[in-house]
């Protein structure tokens, strides 16, 4: 998160009319929007099924409790 995204540079009177909301408050803010924004890259199908076997293979290996 960039600082200019989450400080607050206008009037008290700017802050308030938008809702008086902490640093904390508008960083969360901006993780959902970029969470909700995101794209995950393409991946060659290939390289995804290969992947897909290997965790099939390691969950049959590992423990119950662990699956």
């Amino acid at each position: 998160v960039h600082g200019s995204e989450v400080l607050v540079n206008g009037s008290y009177e700017q802050w308030s009319d938008e809702g008086s909301k902490d640093a904390s408050q508008r960083a969360n803010a901006i993780f959902k929007r970029r969470l909700a924004a995101y794209e995950p890259p393409a991946l060659d199908s290939s390289i995804d099924e290969e992947l897909q076997d290997y965790i099939a293979r390691r969950k049959a290996e590992l423990p119950n409790e662990m699956a």
